[in-house]
């Protein structure tokens, strides 16, 4: 882009002189046009250099000043004016209003011919262009070079941000955010959720073309990349399913294989089922390549295989002693696009075992909560209590926790459970007095009907879990003699 700066740098504008509005001269300019006609305004466009010698312009200095205002609403570069034969000078008010506008407000001696001037301008401009896009041209081959040596997407991105001038980056399902950022989605079907980013307050028109340049560069990447980790992604899938069917053989080809992969029979590994919502099934490959693909950049190194299952994806990762809150903060991403997807991993396990554990995941995962990974370590007794009969877990509450009504009671009933029977320990987390602990659990015990021996007490905490997971706790009336007897 020229600028009014640009062109005074000439040296056939070396004797101009600017007497009002110096900042504005980084204005842009596409042309020049001399004009001396009275309806000036009707010969005016955005961007240009208008240039006069006053010639049948009104000898009044408000209609200068006026002359100024109304070439700058116009969106003119600057006013070039020539005094001599028909101006002897320029009047204050339109210097005055000039300053005021940052409109330049140039001087061109006599002698100085408007042609030479002209002739100038537009030979810098001619030149500028033609730099520019020769640039633009380079920067093409480049980023196709750049495209063609990339091995990894954050290391692609960084060598396009130094390449362009500018920083890069892809999101994916992304809203529009406030800032200065400019945006266009890759030009490619299978990737109509990923959005080019590039961080700048402007872009000229030949910053704009490289970006969708850009754009569909990454989009040829990306594309390739699938098409590579498709194909990887089926040769390791059929591993994967032979280690999950059990029926991998330790031979020394299978052992390389895992060498390759950085894992080793006897290494512990861990099971990941990230389940997908209905309307987003293996069939459908682009949007389930697309999920994949994101789980991938997402667990990075710690990924080593993954495979489609009937809930979504099932990931073989490395033992790292990741906890299910750290998986989630990891996968945020991946549940902001898939909020319905539940998350469930397993613990350290080795080849043999990992049948089983699959199992488990399949038929765990369906009583979970959405939206984030759980630990299958604490959710698989929770899921064993809540798959005993129910007609059966129903009779043994309403005869034990439905007659336990009052808060105080059913408090102390819950702790003495959760300590395993032991009174005094019982009564110490409760903050009570030992007495007040054992005339409590007489109480209950004539609530019940029964003693607390070990026996009921493990059927109470069965039922306990039982409610627990189910969500639903058996109300009835209390009696009020109760609700006194339990605070003696």
């Amino acid at each position: 882009m020229v600028t009014v700066g640009d062109c005074l740098q000439l040296k056939e504008l070396s004797k101009l002189t600017v007497i009002a509005g110096r900042a504005g001269l980084g204005r842009p300019v596409r042309l020049t046009h001399a004009v001396d006609e009275p309806d000036i305004f009707a010969w005016v466009m955005p961007d240009i250099i208008v240039l006069t010698t006053g010639h049948n312009l009104p000898d009044d200095p408000e209609a200068w000043a006026e002359l100024v205002r109304a070439l700058d609403a116009r969106g003119v570069s600057a006013l070039m004016v020539s005094p001599g034969r028909y101006l002897t000078t320029l009047p204050r008010a339109a210097v005055n209003e000039a300053e005021r506008l940052a409109f330049p407000l140039i001087v061109v001696p006599w002698e100085v011919r408007f042609i030479e001037i002209t002739e100038a301008i537009h030979r810098l401009i001619i030149t500028n262009h033609i730099n520019t896009w020769s640039h633009v041209a380079e920067l093409e081959v480049r980023i196709t070079e750049t495209v063609a040596h990339a091995e990894t997407l954050d290391g692609l991105l960084e060598a396009l941000s130094r390449l362009f001038g500018h920083t890069v980056r892809l999101e994916v399902d992304a809203p529009p955010e406030a800032g200065h950022a400019w945006r266009w989605r890759l030009p490619a079907p299978e990737l109509g959720a990923w959005t080019l980013v590039v961080e700048a307050v402007e872009l000229s028109d030949a910053e704009m073309i490289v970006a969708r340049q850009i754009a569909g560069a990454l989009a040829i990447w990306l594309l390739q990349q699938k098409i590579s980790k498709r194909s990887q992604f089926e040769a390791q899938a059929a591993l994967f399913e032979r280690l999950l069917n059990g029926e991998w053989e330790d031979s020394p080809a299978i052992r390389e294989r895992l060498r390759r992969l950085g894992l080793a029979p006897g290494r512990p590994v861990r099971l990941l089922l990230l389940s997908l919502p209905d309307n987003l099934s293996p069939s459908k490959t682009r949007d389930f390549d697309d999920a994949r693909l994101l789980l991938e950049q997402l667990l990075g190194p710690s990924l080593v295989l993954v495979t489609n299952h009937q809930a979504g994806l099932l990931s073989l990762l490395r033992d790292e002693r990741q906890t299910a809150q750290q998986l989630t903060t990891a996968l945020d991403p991946y549940f902001a696009r898939f909020p319905k997807s539940v998350g469930v991993f397993s613990g350290p396990a080795v080849f043999s075992e990992l049948p089983a554990i699959q199992n488990t995941l399949t038929r765990v995962w369906p009583l979970l909560s959405e939206g984030h990974v759980h630990d299958l370590s604490q959710v698989v007794f929770p899921a064993i209590i809540l798959h005993l009969p129910e007609d059966l877990i129903e009779g043994l509450v309403s005869t034990t926790w439905a007659r336990v009504t009052d808060p105080t009671l059913r408090e102390t009933l819950r702790v003495l459970v959760e300590t395993g029977g032991h009174r005094s320990l019982a009564a110490m987390r409760l903050g009570i007095h030992r007495n007040t602990m054992t005339h409590r659990l007489q109480h209950i015990e004539m609530l019940l009907g029964q003693p607390l021996t070990p026996s009921l007490l493990t059927q109470l905490d069965v039922a306990r879990q039982w409610l627990t997971v189910k969500g639903t706790i058996p109300t009835q009336k209390s009696n009020p003699s109760d609700t006194r007897q339990a605070q003696r």
